[in-house]
């Protein structure tokens, strides 16, 4: 009889680990047990944090780095990856394009630039955060490449990408404009220019591909302030309607120049990472596609799975929505499948996770790596330890 298959796939362990250091921890316990299992290591993401980077390496492309404009105006180094079309694996080919691939494609990541970790609970607020340095990486990557790949997630933001737009090409109005258009979509100390709104470029842009797996729409009850404002720090309904105030009058300005309708923000996904693939798409080709969906297809989980006799998984906190969830959840209902066991290791487990037909047939097992009533601080320094622990022990049970 063989080694045993083991296939680690960690998402990352917010504000304690990433995927990839969590699956080297994990692969390195399993070596000093001398448990001598088959092990492949696949660090899982979604379009959020570690989407550009992972994918790059997956297919051993090259990370660059560029200075820009964080969320909240200082200068910042941003990882983005440049990958060869004919390297990217077949299922992903899918999701980007039809036919001949094109010759380099860019990986962009918007919370390498305007990320919600990136602003500490305390500056959390979107009518001072912006997402111009996401515009600058798009500039950057159009200067090489003929395609772009942006990952949309973990948004500090909610400027419906006029941040963005303003380093692409986008100026502001007259006195009587600019009364309309508020300096927070701007970066900070950047002047607000005199005149009506313009497109000054003359730039040719690649077309840009949008993974994200939020399909609200940009206004309304499941809008982007609606829906994702408070965790950005719009806390107060008096926050809430003087967010959607300016941002319906900002629509409404750029619609005059970009042609677009008001049918546009109701399509799904324009409310995603603060609508910002709304305000691209005014003046860029843009598309938008599952980046659950992409990631599996570019990482090859069908492949892998079918290789695996365990699948080991997990993520911060695991809760009721795991089973129709994306990144471990997805992978796991893959894997059980085909009949393919699943451990499931995680900081915190609610408990209603455990009551689910799935695991009470014993196909996936759930395992909390921390006390419940443990202060957040040191559950989180004791991350590594305790996932390695946690591995050891349920491998030997």
């Amino acid at each position: 009889m063989g080694r045993m298959k083991i296939l680690l796939a960690f998402d990352k362990f917010k504000d304690a680990a990433g995927a990839a250091e969590l699956c080297r921890a994990g692969a390195s316990t399993l070596a000093e047990e001398g448990l001598s299992p088959d092990v492949r290591m696949l660090p899982l993401t979604d379009g959020g944090e570690g989407f550009a980077t992972l994918l790059t390496q997956s297919i051993d492309g090259v990370i660059r780095r560029s200075p820009v404009t964080g969320p909240c105006g200082e200068i910042q180094d941003a990882a983005w990856g440049v990958v060869e079309g004919e390297q990217i694996p077949s299922g992903a080919r899918d999701f980007l394009f039809r036919g001949k691939p094109p010759r380099r494609v860019a990986l962009v990541e918007m919370a390498q630039a305007a990320g919600l970790e990136q602003v500490s609970a305390e500056q959390r607020d979107p009518f001072a955060t912006t997402t111009f340095g996401v515009g600058q990486l798009l500039a950057e990557a159009s200067r090489e490449v003929e395609l772009i790949v942006l990952g949309l997630g973990g948004s500090a933001t909610n400027d419906l990408g006029i941040g963005a737009l303003g380093a692409l090409g986008l100026r502001a109005g007259d006195v009587s404009v600019a009364d309309r258009c508020p300096q927070w979509v701007f970066p900070k100390n950047w002047p607000l220019p005199e005149g009506a709104l313009q497109w000054k470029t003359k730039e040719k842009r690649p077309p840009v591909v949008a993974a994200c797996d939020v399909d609200n729409p940009l206004f309304g009850p499941r809008g982007a302030i609606r829906g994702f404002g408070p965790q950005k720090g719009l806390v107060t309904e008096e926050g809430l309607v003087r967010m959607e105030t300016v941002c319906l009058k900002m629509a409404e300005l750029v619609e005059v120049l970009s042609g677009r309708t008001p049918k546009y923000r109701e399509g799904p996904g324009s409310g995603a990472a603060g609508g910002i693939s709304w305000g691209l798409g005014n003046f860029l080709s843009l598309r938008r596609v599952s980046g659950a969906e992409l990631v599996a297809a570019w990482q090859e989980w069908e492949r892998l799975t079918d290789w695996a006799d365990l699948v080991i998984t997990g993520e911060g906190c695991v809760d009721e929505g795991f089973y129709s969830g994306k990144g471990p959840g997805a992978l796991a209902r893959m894997a059980m499948a085909k009949e393919t066991p699943v451990k499931v290791l995680a900081g915190k487990v609610m408990e209603g996770v455990r009551k689910h037909p799935l695991a009470k047939e014993g196909q996936i097992q759930f395992y909390g790596l921390n006390p419940p009533d443990e202060p957040l601080e040191i559950s989180l320094s004791q991350t590594l330890p305790r996932l390695q622990k946690t591995l050891r022990d349920c491998l030997s049970s």
